[in-house]
């Protein structure tokens, strides 16, 4: 079960304070049924996803926005 902030494939949501944490440096899980993801925003305000899957870490995505970062993550893993 994932507390505090986070992002969800169960109802494509993104939690109130994400945007804030991630801005502070923090990172935040992307929970999903195929995959996992920890997300974070580096300083130079890119959005990334350290991809896992079934325990491994797999591949590290980006993009410009936390929206754009979810849509392409699960355009590759699956939106469920």
């Amino acid at each position: 079960m994932t507390t505090g902030p986070h992002v969800s494939n169960f109802d494509q949501s993104v939690d109130e304070g994400v945007e804030e944490l991630l801005a502070q440096g923090g990172w935040v899980p992307h929970a999903a049924m195929d995959h996992w993801g920890k997300v974070r925003r580096d300083e130079d305000g890119v959005y990334r996803e350290e991809v896992w899957r079934y325990n491994v870490p797999v591949e590290t995505m980006e993009a410009p926005t936390l929206s754009a970062l979810m849509v392409v993550v699960n355009e590759k893993y699956g939106y469920d």
